[in-house]
């Protein structure tokens, strides 16, 4: 049976150098990811807002093609994905505004 550390010692390692290093890294990693991500939706929220209703028509025929080769059985599905996805690109900002 595996003998269970004493609060001391996990205290200890908690406090140790190379922990508390793992932990910072992993923080920083984690926080320059989220930059990048930030970053990306911000550019993709400048986009959507200077060029949403050609985003808006491109989504509507995409839809309207699937539609056309799945043989018109799975529009309403179809329609709802369209929807969703211009209401998702349009709250970026916060506003539903930019697409139509």
């Amino acid at each position: 049976m595996p003998r269970c550390s004493s609060a001391p010692e996990v205290l200890h390692q908690l406090e140790s150098p190379s922990w508390c290093d793992n932990r910072r890294h992993n923080q920083q990693a984690y926080h320059a990811d989220m930059g990048f991500l930030d970053d990306a939706r911000d550019k993709l929220g400048a986009a959507v807002d200077s060029q949403g209703d050609k985003i808006g028509e491109g989504l509507d025929k995409v839809g309207d093609l699937i539609d056309e080769k799945t043989g018109g059985s799975h529009g309403d599905k179809i329609d709802l994905g369209v929807d969703k996805a211009k209401d998702a690109l349009d709250g970026l900002d916060g506003k539903n505004d930019d697409i139509s």
